[in-house]
């Protein structure tokens, strides 16, 4: 007996639950499956901003189909049949795009853009980067995957200038780690230092140091 008949209500809270939200079911849906890579999207983001509060929670997910799926619609096979029709009238319903299912109030100024796919370094070379937020284990943090063929060709001078400052939305964790790194005497005269840190950081300019190897001490003594 389907559950549907005893119960519609609670019957349609577990089918989208279970199945749009947890993805307990096998389906062929294109709404689905573009969910799936948006979804990948925001926390791919996540990965790269090094939070986890980026995307949205299920509840959230769970709203979404809610105002969208009639109250008739109790199982799979209620789905599949409603869905054939309506998508032919509203193709892109239940189609949820990236910033859908972002907390804006989270995300704040995190951007895309801030997090590169790669990095060009002089000579034209350009290198991949790959992000991970797992602390406390290898693969945490950014990645450079230099190939073995052009690996003699990354000097220490090239590396080293190009790398520090190539992920525009790390940058200001980067100087602060820099600034608390500075003697007592010169860190006093920094504080308070997250202040500090959005002062300069629209000044700097990565390609143009004071030193070969960019410190912290170079910060302090240019201000």
């Amino acid at each position: 007996m389907q559950y549907g008949s005893i119960d519609p209500v609670v019957s349609r809270e577990l089918f989208i639950r279970h199945a749009l939200v947890e993805g307990q079911w096998t389906t062929h849906h294109r709404f689905w499956a573009d969910n799936q890579r948006a979804m990948e999207q925001v926390a791919a983001l996540e990965e790269r901003a090094r939070r986890r509060d980026i995307g949205v929670d299920d509840e959230t997910v769970f709203e979404l189909y809610d105002a969208r799926i009639p109250a008739d619609v109790v199982s799979t096979r209620h789905f599949d049949r409603w869905w054939k029709h309506a998508r032919r009238e509203r193709p892109d319903l239940l189609t949820f795009s990236p910033e859908m299912l972002t907390n804006a109030a989270s995300a704040g100024q995190v951007r895309v853009e801030d997090y590169p796919d790669e990095v060009e370094l002089a000579r034209g070379l350009t290198l991949p980067l790959s992000y991970a937020f797992a602390p406390g284990t290898a693969e945490d943090g950014v990645t450079v995957d230099v190939p073995l063929a052009v690996l003699d060709g990354v000097t220490e001078r090239t590396s080293g200038e190009s790398l520090a400052f190539t992920v525009p939305g790390l940058r200001e964790e980067l100087v602060t780690a820099l600034l608390r790194t500075l003697p007592k005497q010169l860190r006093r005269g920094l504080v308070p230092i997250p202040d500090r840190v959005r002062e300069v950081l629209p000044n700097i300019d990565p390609g143009n140091r004071c030193c070969p190897h960019w410190s912290a001490s170079c910060a302090a003594r240019r201000r």
